[in-house]
């Protein structure tokens, strides 16, 4: 049995550099457009260690229920709380769909250990991992930036 790096260790910093140079995790299946900035943001919350691939599913549901949520909450605001039916004012169904989407969302994110509180459940060694892939990440993003900056003004990528 191996035992894990310490996040704080020469060792560990490279392997948090490895995780943050490595390619994406892939989804279990396509993204949508408005799925992937959700899924990137999702999938740094916790280190690249820590997700296996029965989270990743939840992760997809997750994108999924929150861009549903954000459409149905954009309808709900056009069309109101109270909505005129052939009976008379009643309340807007929309509503309800909206509290259990939502609803779903915090139980998706509760399983995932992902909501804010959830950093003060986890012993010192899960979050150190966190931290220095963040502290990696923050080190590569310049780099990262001046080749996108680069490459656009060699006219390799849209402006």
């Amino acid at each position: 049995m191996t035992r894990k790096i310490k996040a704080t260790s020469v060792d560990g910093q490279v392997h948090a550099m490895r995780n943050v140079l490595a390619d994406p995790l892939p989804p279990p299946w396509p993204l949508s457009k408005d799925q992937k900035p959700i899924w990137d943001e999702i999938l740094l919350r916790r280190s690249r260690d820590e997700w296996q691939s029965v989270d990743l599913r939840f992760v997809w549901d997750l994108s999924k229920v929150l861009v549903s949520l954000r459409e149905e909450e954009k309808h709900l605001a056009r069309e109101g709380f109270i909505i005129d039916s052939e009976r008379g004012p009643k309340v807007n169904p929309r509503g309800q769909v909206v509290r259990l989407l939502s609803a779903q969302s915090r139980d998706l994110a509760r399983y995932l250990r992902i909501h804010p509180a959830s950093d003060a459940e986890h012993p010192t060694k899960v979050i150190g991992g966190r931290k220095a892939e963040q502290e990696a990440r923050a080190a590569v993003a310049p780099a990262k930036r001046a080749t996108v900056d680069a490459r656009r003004q060699a006219r390799l990528l849209p402006q």
